[in-house]
């Protein structure tokens, strides 16, 4: 077997874990912090920049691990991420109230970025026409991980305790960052420090690229669009509910369901993306996307909440991968990790800006315009691919 092959199907195999394991705090954190303030309002808020805080950091600190990535090799960057989030999430076990929660998600933010450094080394060692299904590959390793983790982070909430749950998740990013040690090799040469340019120049040069302005817009709205009901989902589901002891393993439910149509529509989209075009793929993502999220606002049961975001997360599973592919292909392959980088940054400013928004908007108008929202954002993601993003892929 060929050695990108082999780097892919384990960075696959190590996505899955991580997201498993990151994914874990999303159906509970919610519910922990009810344990630890007082008030609805205040309950919704602290959720929303526990759940973004890290986003926020990690947006700052995904260009510099960028370029030091296309420095250094993608491979350290890997375990790099690795290691931080397994220190952060174990030792979140211990926090004795929002303050140390918020100090460790900080941390977290500051000194993980998995999911762009794997991005980077899968495309980075993958051949150019594979592109579009080698990343929607490593794109199902991580739908699978958020179809995987809330469940089981619901269900081990409720069976064990959350901070069992954060010592065990940790152990599990831990293992992965192993896994990437013995079993991945990079072909990568170290450059010249003369042929090096200062980083700000390097981020400059990349900024100006065909369409990497536009892609950022687009990723940071897709992404916003994406966590914005995480803080409030567990509090949405406990309205449609009866008995509080099933919230958490109903919101584990709800998330799984979208992961689950996800990891079926995915194989079809990587498959065929390359053939169909990733622009053409991403528009019919994103406006599926839009009519199949505000029904969800007007929903009176947990059933019809399963069915629309089944249908939701049918259209989000090609619409990360679809971007990312995009960016990959406008961009030579000796600038990918400082480009990937600088979108990763839009990818971590929408994680943190949409849970802040998520919960603010919950806390003073209600959780129907959240979902709302959502959706004019997926139809103003459309209207900027069709005028902006050249056809290619």
């Amino acid at each position: 077997m060929e050695q990108w092959k082999k780097n892919l199907y384990v960075m696959v195999a190590v996505q899955f874990v991580m997201m498993s394991a990151v994914n874990t705090v999303v159906p509970f954190l919610p519910l922990l912090v009810e344990q630890l303030v007082k008030g609805e309002a205040a309950v919704r808020s602290w959720s929303g920049l526990l759940i973004g805080i890290h986003s926020l950091f990690a947006a700052i600190m995904s260009p510099v691990w960028g370029s030091l990535a296309d420095r250094w090799g993608r491979k350290p960057m890997v375990v790099r991420a690795c290691v931080a989030i397994a220190f952060c999430t174990f030792l979140m076990g211990y926090a004795q109230n929002v303050y140390h929660l918020l100090a460790l998600r900080i941390l977290h933010g500051f000194f993980s970025g998995f999911s762009a450094a794997a991005l980077t080394l899968v495309a980075s060692q993958t051949e150019e026409t594979k592109l579009g299904y080698a990343l929607g590959l490593l794109q199902t390793g991580q739908v699978l991980g958020v179809l995987v983790g809330p469940l089981l982070g619901g269900i081990l909430a409720d069976l064990m305790s959350y901070r069992d749950t954060f010592r065990i998740t940790g152990l599990m990013a831990l293992a992965a960052g192993i896994a990437v040690i013995l079993l991945v090799k990079e072909q990568f040469t170290v450059q010249e420090k003369e042929k090096q340019a200062h980083f700000l120049e390097e981020l400059a040069a990349c900024w100006h690229l065909p369409a990497i302005q536009v892609m950022f817009l687009v990723l940071f709205f897709t992404q916003l669009t994406i966590r914005m009901l995480e803080p409030i989902m567990s509090l949405f589901v406990a309205t449609l509910v009866s008995g509080e002891a099933l919230v958490a393993t109903v919101t584990g439910l709800v998330f799984s369901v979208t992961g689950l149509a996800q990891f079926l529509s995915l194989p079809v989209i990587a498959r065929r993306s390359d053939r169909w075009g990733y622009r053409r793929v991403l528009l019919v993502c994103l406006l599926g996307g839009a009519l199949s999220n505000f029904p969800q606002a007007l929903v009176g049961s947990v059933t019809g909440l399963l069915v629309f975001r089944f249908l939701y997360g049918l259209f989000l599973g090609g619409t990360i991968p679809m971007i990312n592919a995009l960016i990959g292909a406008l961009t030579p392959a000796e600038h990918r990790g400082r480009v990937y980088g600088l979108t990763s940054s839009a990818f971590f400013l929408g994680g943190f800006v949409g849970p802040l928004t998520g919960g603010f908007l919950a806390a003073q108008l209600g959780f129907v315009p959240v979902f709302f929202l959502i959706s004019a954002l997926l139809v103003t993601n459309v209207f900027l691919v069709l005028k902006k993003v050249p056809v290619t892929g």
